[in-house]
């Protein structure tokens, strides 16, 4: 007789048992193979990766993933797109017929024949590391509150979750290119109300920096801020540094001469401070000195 599996659905577990690679359940599955691993669900991904330390991911037949595995992914994934969760599944494994579409491009066919167990990732379960791939810290200022999600590559999907303004707490949704490395909340116009920026850096031998920044509207909702381009672009070839001082955003980077390599530049640097404005269409960063 199949064993129906209940799912429990919270927003931290849906339980059954611990973290392993392949066991043995007992409790009336002893006599079958436990798979633990990561689930993916999405337009373009319906996939299940073995905790195994090895990158061997499996398509899921699609008439066996129910409506309430599909409910249980989106409660306990991250805000991102194709997050992982954590989960324990009995079923079969099929790499030997053959599989078109998306399917084609995995090791195999993963056909469920229950879930044990499905979590939002953890450092408990997390085998082979994916939270590490992922920037994710909260900011908070009085009732404000910014949690900041992004993975982590060439280009990075990103997030930004706001929480305690009045009128609008949307989440903001980007693909940065590269990755973000400092986040900031501080007041930039003296106003009273505190703006997060978002500094990241881009892959690659440049690694050119950039902003992603909002204000806030007197705490009722926020608004993205906009960082001017370079009014004098001579001698620049990334590198560069934002951070804050004395609650200015500042900018500094090396120059280069025609005739330097990316990884010497010899023409000494550039420092730029900005000062933040409210325009007609929204929040500007402008230079306000350069040195």
């Amino acid at each position: 007789m199949k064993h129906i599996i209940i799912l429990i659905l919270s927003i931290a577990s849906v339980s059954f048992v611990s973290c392993g690679t392949q066991n043995k359940k007992k409790s009336g599955l002893a006599d079958q193979t436990i798979y633990t691993g990561y689930l993916i669900l999405g337009p373009e991904a319906q996939s299940f990766t073995e905790c195994k330390g090895k990158a061997i991911s499996y398509w899921i037949n699609g008439n066996t993933i129910s409506k309430e595995l599909s409910a249980s992914y989106e409660a306990l994934s991250l805000p991102l797109p194709y997050s992982s969760i954590y989960v324990e599944l009995t079923g079969s494994i099929d790499t030997l017929s053959p599989r078109e579409g998306f399917a084609s491009q995995y090791d195999g066919l993963f056909t469920i024949d229950s879930v044990v167990k499905a979590e939002a990732l953890s450092a408990e379960n997390d085998c082979d590391g994916r939270l590490n791939n992922i920037f994710d810290k909260t900011f908070e200022s009085g009732d404000i509150a910014f949690r900041i999600l992004s993975a982590t590559g060439s280009l990075s999907p990103s997030v930004i979750i706001p929480s305690g303004f009045e009128e609008d707490n949307a989440p903001q949704h980007k693909e940065v290119d590269g990755s973000i490395q400092q986040v900031e909340l501080t007041d930039l116009n003296s106003d009273g109300y505190n703006e997060i920026i978002c500094f990241t850096t881009s892959a690659g031998s440049g690694s050119y920096g950039d902003i992603w920044a909002f204000a806030s509207n007197k705490n009722k909702s926020i608004s993205e801020i906009y960082l001017q381009p370079l009014s004098d672009p001579s001698g620049y070839m990334g590198h560069d540094r934002f951070y804050i001082e004395d609650n200015r955003l500042k900018r500094e980077f090396p120059l280069y001469k025609e005739e330097d390599t990316n990884n010497r530049p010899t023409a000494g640097k550039r420092i730029i401070t900005y000062q933040l404005e409210q325009g007609e269409a929204g929040w500007l960063l402008t230079e306000q000195s350069v040195q």
